[in-house]
C-alpha cells in the first residue's frame, strides 16, 4: 500500500524559563513509503539529497489456538527486509525488497553504504552494501555476525559484534577490506562506541544488577590495549556521540539529563543538565560550530513524547521545539550540508518531518 505522506507543521512552543521558540518545519509531500505495517529502524542521508530508510514490512497474524484476537502474547510476526531510497530530499522514495527479515541498520562507512539485516529470528545477520549510492547491493559475504557499529579506518574496518543471545561482544578489525578479520572478546560489554583517531571509545559498565552504564573504555587500534575510564558516581550514560572529533557523553545526572564531554586527555568534563524533571531520558545528540542539538523523551502515562532543544552557549540558553501533537520520533537524523544544519524526523503513521 502506497500513501502520501504529509509533513506537518509544528507549533512552537516556549517551554522553558530561559528557552525561545525556533526554526520551522518544511512542509513537503513526500510519496513511496508504505505507512501500513512499516517498522522503520534506520535513517541515514549521504548528502542532502539522497537518503536511506532501514526496516521492514511487519504482519502479525494470530495463532488460530488462540482465539482471543486482541491479545499479541500469543502473535505471529512476518518481516519482509526493505531498503527506501530518496534522491530528491525525501519527496519520492523507492522500495527495494530482500526477503525475509528485516533491516536494522543502515551505515556509511568509507566510500561504501552498508545495510545490516537481522534473520527472522534475529541469531543471524546478513551484511550488504553499495558503492554506487545504492543502485546496486551485493552481501558482503565474510563480514561477521551480528555488526552493532561499523567504522572505516585504514584499508579495512572495524565492527562492534555480539553472539547471537547478546551475551558477549567482541571487537573484529579487517585491514584488508573486509574479506578477512582478527577478532578480540570484550571482557566487558559494549552497549555503544564511537571512533576518535585511531581510538575505540566503548561504554560498558561493571554493575551487572542494573546494567547502570559507569565505564568508558579505551581501545587503541594500533596494540590492542585498554584503559578503563571510570564515570562520575553520579552520572548514568546513556550513549556516545564524536563530532568533529568532540567526544560527547548523555544521560542522566542525579535524575535529570545531562551532557559530559571527554577532552584529549580523557578527562570526563561535566557540561550541563537540561530539562530538570525526571521523566525525561536522552534520545539524540548533535554537535556542529558549538550549536549543540538535543532530542529529549518524556514518559508519560499512554506514550512518549519529544521535544527537540538548541543551545549556542553551552547550556545556559535554550531554543525548544515542541509538537502540536507530541509523539515519539525515531528515529531521526543530522546533517550538515554547506553549513547548515537540516534534521530529518520520521513519527510513524506516515509523518514524516523536516527541520532546517
Amino acid at each position: 500500500m502506497k500513501a502520501s505522506l504529509i509533513i506537518i507543521a509544528a507549533i512552537l512552543f516556549n517551554m522553558l524559563s530561559c528557552g525561545r521558540s525556533i526554526n520551522k518545519f518544511d512542509m513537503i509531500e513526500s510519496k513511496g513509503l508504505e505507512t501500513e505495517n512499516l517498522g522503520l529502524n534506520a535513517l541515514m542521508f549521504y548528502n542532502k539529497d539522497v537518503g536511506f530508510i532501514a526496516g521492514s514490512s511487519d504482519i502479525v497474524t494470530h495463532n488460530p489456538d488462540f482465539p482471543e484476537k486482541d491479545s499479541n502474547q500469543f502473535a505471529f510476526v512476518a518481516k519482509t527486509a526493505l531498503l527506501y531510497k530518496t534522491t530528491d530530499a525525501g519527496r519520492i522514495w523507492g522500495k527495494k525488497d530482500f526477503g525475509e527479515g528485516s533491516f536494522t541498520d543502515i551505515i556509511q562507512a568509507g566510500s561504501k553504504i552498508f545495510a545490516i539485516k537481522s534473520s527472522k529470528e534475529s541469531k543471524h545477520s546478513f551484511t550488504y552494501s553499495s558503492d554506487d549510492l545504492g543502485a546496486n547491493w551485493k552481501e558482503e559475504k565474510s563480514f561477521p555476525q551480528k555488526i552493532g557499529r561499523l567504522f572505516s579506518i585504514d584499508s579495512g574496518y572495524l565492527a562492534v559484534t555480539s553472539d547471537s543471545s547478546l551475551i558477549k561482544t567482541y571487537i573484529q578489525v579487517s585491514r584488508n577490506f573486509g574479506r578477512s578479520w582478527s577478532i578480540s572478546e570484550s571482557n566487558l560489554l559494549i552497549f555503544d562506541a564511537v571512533m576518535r583517531g585511531r581510538k575505540l571509545f566503548y561504554l560498558s559498565s561493571n554493575q551487572y544488577k542494573d546494567y547502570r552504564k559507569n565505564l568508558l573504555v579505551e581501545y587503541s587500534l594500533g596494540d590492542s590495549t585498554k584503559k578503563v575510564i571510570k564515570l562520575p558516581n553520579e552520572f548514568d550514560c546513556y550513549f556516545l556521540t564524536n563530532y568533529n572529533n568532540e567526544i560527547k557523553l548523555s544521560g542522566l545526572k542525579d535524575g535529570h539529563l545531562a551532557v559530559y564531554s571527554l577532552d584529549k586527555d580523557n578527562q570526563v568534563k561535566y557540561e550541563y543538565s537540561y530539562l530538570k524533571e525526571n521523566t525525561y531520558f536522552p534520545q539524540g545528540y548533535y554537535n556542529n560550530k558549538e550549536e549543540e542539538w538535543i532530542i529529549a523523551g518524556k514518559r508519560g502515562d499512554a506514550d512518549v513524547s519529544n521535544k527537540i532543544l538548541k543551545t549556542r552557549d553551552n547550556g545556559k540558553s535554550w531554543e525548544v521545539v515542541s509538537f502540536e501533537k507530541e509523539k515519539y520520533i525515531k528515529p531521526f537524523y543530522f546533517l550538515n550540508a554547506n553549513d547548515k544544519v537540516k534534521a530529518w524526523f520520521y513519527a510513524g503513521s506516515g509523518k514524516f518531518q523536516i527541520m532546517e
